[in-house]
């Protein structure tokens, strides 16, 4: 799963609490991200917290649809700091590799 959900290209999400994440914060970050692209089901929600320092996330299953032949998820993600929040719908489509890499903000948002 780590090898999966490693480049999921997370460090993009343009809302604030990701830019104060610890190593820890992203590999827990992107475990759960991973286990909801991988074998999420609608409506789902797959969720993280570092007790070191009180962040956390959830990932939510929006849905799932093929776009220019590839399999893509569409992900609500909030994560939380110690003094920020914020959450988005984003897109995840699955390279030919086998990865799940974002393409950005789901088209509705």
């Amino acid at each position: 799963m780590a090898a999966q959900s490693h480049g999921l290209g997370l460090g993009m999400l343009d809302f604030l609490p990701a830019k104060h994440f610890t190593d820890e914060d992203w590999k827990m970050a992107k475990a759960s991200a991973g286990k909801a692209l991988q074998q999420g089901k609608e409506g789902q929600v797959f969720t993280w917290l570092n007790e070191a320092n009180n962040h956390k996330g959830a990932y939510k299953l929006l849905n799932t649809l093929e776009v220019d032949g590839r399999a893509c998820r569409d992900l609500y993600i909030r994560h939380i700091t110690r003094n920020y929040k914020g959450s988005g719908s984003y897109r995840f489509c699955k390279m030919d590799s086998g990865d799940w890499k974002t393409t950005g903000r789901t088209p509705d948002e």
